[in-house]
């Protein structure tokens, strides 16, 4: 298998030391079921396990995003677990043979939560065993050729209140307003004039404040200005 590194445009793949460019084409968890409740460890099977990335091959496909069930394989206080680490050596081995590339997704130290206000608000503790994670499951696998990417956060979630918990109050409001502090400015870099984004919005608005923005996901997928908004909380976050 070649390394996979990103393109020099930055938004493409391309094969390490050629300019042949390489898009990802494959699947989301190997078989649907977390990590944590048997895939990769509990349940372990490497010959279903090679069963199913064969399957993947024979149907033209790349890449897989699994799931490392971060808390199987590291802990914050002594580091790498020999034994969840053994299933994932087994794992990428076989992927490897395949030809199937992985992209690891991350998860978060300590529980399984989606997103954990409170965990990341703890004096940057978090912050730290995530870095210390990827740092040591990174190591561990630097250079390997079966690792298309790291997806370092899961999926990047933006929320106003403590997850499962309802979104009111003050909090919640001082919440959206931290979040949606500069979003008239990215209306203003990327359309100029208020007419411009009317334009393209089919809207009356007067000025960049007026434009509403929901913190929380709304399924809106030919809505322009939803669409602009979750680009402007991903541009957020990188800033953070």
């Amino acid at each position: 298998m070649k390394l996979i590194r990103v393109s020099r445009d930055g938004w493409n793949f391309e094969f390490d030391g050629t300019n042949e460019t390489v898009t990802p084409v494959g699947g989301n968890v190997l078989n649907t079921v977390h990590p944590c409740q048997g895939t990769l460890f509990d349940n372990f099977d490497a010959h279903d396990c090679d069963r199913r990335l064969g399957l993947m091959a024979d149907l033209g496909l790349n890449c897989l995003r699994q799931p490392i069930g971060v808390n199987r394989v590291f802990d914050p206080g002594s580091g790498l677990k020999p034994d969840g680490l053994r299933n994932w050596d087994t794992f990428i081995s076989l992927a490897e043979k395949r030809g199937i590339y992985l992209m690891p997704v991350g998860g978060y130290i300590g529980g399984n939560d989606w997103f954990d206000v409170e965990r990341l608000a703890d004096s940057g503790r978090q912050l730290d065993w995530d870095c210390a994670f990827w740092e040591a499951f990174c190591g561990h696998f630097r250079g390997h050729p079966a690792i298309w990417a790291w997806d370092l956060r899961n999926e990047l979630l933006y929320w106003d209140a403590p997850h499962g918990m309802p979104a009111e109050g003050p909090s919640a409001i001082r919440i959206q307003g931290i979040l949606k502090d500069r979003w008239p400015a990215w209306l203003e870099a990327k359309y100029v004039t208020v007419d411009n984004m009317n334009r393209a919005y089919g809207s009356s608005f007067r000025r960049f404040e007026e434009v509403p923005g929901s913190v929380r996901f709304e399924d809106r997928p030919f809505d322009l200005r939803a669409y602009d908004f979750r680009n402007y909380l991903n541009a957020r976050g990188y800033e953070w």
